[in-house]
């Protein structure tokens, strides 16, 4: 089959098309509506932050030789330690990780962390303190640097939070 155009999405679950039939993914509503033009390749995978998909990008990206990058940020993408099954299961376990009160321990600050930055709001919290931003902003730059190497323009695209299927009335511009 001859494509027009290659489009390399990036993401998380939501890119991935968690939840969904493929046919109601994001990747292939898009390359439906394409009216079989563009070839869109998949490249979401749950539970990926910014950091893992800049990684990615630049380990696969270039050979896949897309003409346009969509990045589907979602708010949770701002992660910056591995909280998710896959990230966990590779993740190198640290020596205090082995000791259930300083496992618990830890839950405690991030916990602390939350409210002091984010006034108990988890997603406040990830865009308020200065190091796991720094670490998110520092990945989309890398993921900008990658696309730029290859010569392919990005298209950001936030996803919006759904509760039950309705929108979340926090606003998260500050």
């Amino acid at each position: 089959e001859e494509f027009d155009r290659r489009i390399l999405l990036l993401g998380d679950s939501v890119t991935f098309g968690f939840g969904v039939t493929v046919e109601q993914s994001f990747a292939h509503c898009l390359e439906r509506r394409s009216n079989g033009r563009v070839d869109v390749l998949n490249g979401g995978v749950g539970g990926y932050s910014t950091v893992d998909e800049a990684a990615w990008l630049a380990a696969r990206g270039a050979g896949l030789d897309p003409d346009l990058i969509v990045l589907a940020y979602s708010l949770n993408d701002a992660e910056t330690r591995p909280i998710q099954p896959l990230q966990s299961h590779f993740a190198v376990v640290a020596w205090w990780q082995h000791s259930h009160l300083l496992r618990l321990a830890a839950q405690a600050w991030v916990a602390a962390q939350e409210k002091r930055f984010g006034d108990g709001s988890y997603y406040r919290a990830l865009y308020r303190n200065p190091r796991s931003w720094e670490i998110t902003a520092e990945a989309l730059r890398r993921i900008a640097a990658v696309a730029r190497g290859m010569g392919v323009p990005v298209l950001l695209v936030q996803i919006p939070v759904l509760v039950d299927g309705a929108w979340r009335e926090e606003r998260y511009v500050y």
